[in-house]
């Protein structure tokens, strides 16, 4: 069945068909778009006397960095992801990029005189509730956001992880609505059209739903004249889309897409992949195509007990054990940089996950890169690197007696960041103060200096373990961050009224799928989470509600979403 899907992606590509390869996990995608590189690079000109000039757009950096990596030859081909890659098209329109950052300049100044109207109105005539002093905080603000726009010369256009319009900086938002700008306009178009052969999309479902149908579009467009070849092959599953909070709604009769499902499964075992095809719920079954990995265990856990985290559970030994999380917070508590999360939930709201823990905020990830790296590999005994940073010609034994006992007292003492960054520059070690300084300055530019201070109060042992975190040093991880990855044990553990409202984990656990939103989310996000267990899998649904019929009812129902081979017990004090 493997060969028989990549002959038939193979026939696409011969005959101009675009395709979409739902492959559920496990099911060897990568394997599949490693095939169709190949190919495309060996041996399509030979076939068909075309050239091929492909793009591969990728989800994530470590995707990217992985298809790199096994790709035997450069030639002919870009893989980047969606952002990097749109960013690299883009940049190249400077003028053209200008222009419409004036016009996003203009709409903001527009807003941002609105709101200080209406706090002003309210301010002259409030209502019953009316906050007088927060107004006039929305108006000094506003005020000082419209002072920056003052005398605006912008003469380049830069894309960065903050947005500074006044001085030509776009963030993540910006670039995809001027992407959506530039496929618009016919010109941009054809000389993206006019560039690839073959666009191969990875984790398609995750792509932004309005570049995705965009790109559709113009790629129908071009292939609608006469002798145009274009191939658009998308790689996924649309029940794995966990980033976006609406469904991915692709016509595919329209775009001329040919449906290649793949449905074996390499990397589960037989039992939990039948269970896992009942909670999936949309008909697609694996096949179990991995007879060396062994059943241990598949359960749920009712758990109304003290053990929140399963610790002491005579049934499993967490030690083995990978632990999902919803909630990077979660996380955070457990293992001690929480103090740092909260800091960045106020920040960033929604985003703060993806800047702390991807490191796409630029102090957060100098900071980690520069001096946390440096204090993990003291820890860990590891002397080569920090004597690497000295910044003098001769340091003898004696001085060295002393630097390594400053830096032991620093981290017995727990000492803030700001103190650990003041000893490391008086003892000479080298960590990009010039960086980390241009940093600061920028951040206090855009008004951000509390959380810059903030930051630097924090103690300095929150960032080593935020350190072990994002480097896979701890058994810890999101729901989200698992995504693509396998482990052999793992337990999911699931609060009762999860305080986020984009994802209702009871109403699923209790009434099944139900159509509402937040238990379509939760559905997809427990079936990523899920599908990660190669041998082991524990739902641990961690509650105070000891009502009897609840738990009967919940236990009933995930015997509905599992199937029989899944084992329920409630956990008691």
């Amino acid at each position: 069945m493997d060969q028989e899907v990549i002959q038939t992606i193979f026939k696409c590509f011969n005959d101009n068909q675009n395709f979409v390869l739902e492959a559920g996990a496990g099911a060897g995608k990568t394997h599949a778009l490693m095939e169709s590189i190949e190919y495309l690079q060996h041996n399509f000109y030979k076939v068909t006397a075309i050239q091929p000039n492909i793009l591969c757009i990728t989800y994530t950096n470590v995707a990217k960095d992985e298809i790199n990596s096994r790709i035997l030859t450069h030639k002919n081909i870009c893989v980047n992801t969606m952002h990097e890659f749109l960013w690299d098209f883009m940049n190249q329109f400077q003028n053209e990029l200008i222009n419409f950052v004036l016009e996003m300049i203009e709409a903001d100044k527009l807003q941002l005189n609105t709101d200080i109207d209406k706090a002003q109105k309210l301010i002259d005539k409030p209502r019953k509730n009316t906050n007088i002093e927060d107004k006039k905080a929305i108006i000094i603000k506003n005020t000082e956001r419209l002072k920056k726009y003052e005398n605006v010369s912008i003469t380049k256009i830069s894309y960065e992880s903050y947005r500074a319009l006044y001085k030509g900086v776009i963030s993540h938002d910006d670039l995809l609505a001027l992407a959506i700008k530039c496929l618009e306009n016919s010109v941009f178009a054809n000389i993206f059209t006019n560039t690839f052969t073959h666009i191969l999309i990875d984790e398609f479902q995750d792509t932004d739903g309005n570049i995705l149908t965009k790109l559709l579009d113009i790629v129908k467009s071009k292939k609608e004249k006469e002798d145009n070849y274009l191939v658009i092959g998308l790689f996924g599953d649309e029940m794995q889309r966990i980033y976006s909070n609406s469904p991915l709604t692709i016509d595919y009769n329209k775009n001329n897409f040919l449906s290649i499902p793949k449905l074996e499964n390499y990397r589960t075992c037989e039992k939990i992949i039948i269970a896992n095809n009942v909670l999936r719920g949309d008909g697609l079954e694996q096949k179990h195509k991995n007879p060396e990995v062994k059943f241990n265990k598949l359960q749920f856990v009712y758990n109304l007990s003290s053990d929140t985290y399963l610790k002491n559970y005579d049934q499993i030994d967490i030690s083995e054990y990978k632990r999902l999380f919803l909630s990077h917070r979660q996380i955070a508590a457990e293992i001690g940089f929480d103090g740092i999360s909260s800091i960045f939930s106020m920040e960033y709201g929604r985003y703060s996950n993806d800047k702390l823990l991807k490191m796409e905020d630029s102090f957060i990830s100098a900071i980690l890169t520069n001096i946390v790296k440096l204090l993990y590999e003291y820890q860990s005994n590891n002397f080569e690197l920090i004597i690497k940073k000295i910044g003098l010609n001769s340091f003898d034994q004696l001085q060295f007696g002393v630097l390594f006992s400053n830096i032991d007292e620093l981290l017995k003492c727990n000492a803030t960041l700001e103190r650990v960054i003041n000893a490391l520059v008086e003892s000479h070690i080298q960590i990009n103060q010039k960086k980390i300084e241009e940093i600061i300055s920028n951040y206090k530019e855009r008004d951000k200096e509390k959380f810059i201070n903030d930051l630097f109060c924090i103690e300095i042992n929150q960032y080593i373990n935020l350190f072990k975190q994002i480097n896979g040093k701890t058994q810890l991880q999101t729901l989200h961050g698992v995504k693509g990855a396998e482990y052999s044990h793992v337990i999911v553990n699931m609060f009762a009224n999860q305080p986020w409202n984009t994802y209702n984990f009871d109403d699923l656990f209790l009434h099944g799928i139900d159509g509402s939103s937040a238990v379509y989310n939760a559905h997809k996000l427990f079936y990523v989470a899920c599908t990660r267990a190669k041998s082991s899998l524990v739902i641990n649904y961690i509650t105070d509600n000891n009502d009897k019929n609840l738990s009967d009812n919940m236990l009933k129902n995930i015997k509905n979403l599992f199937g029989d081979l899944i084992e329920t017990r409630c956990y008691l004090p």
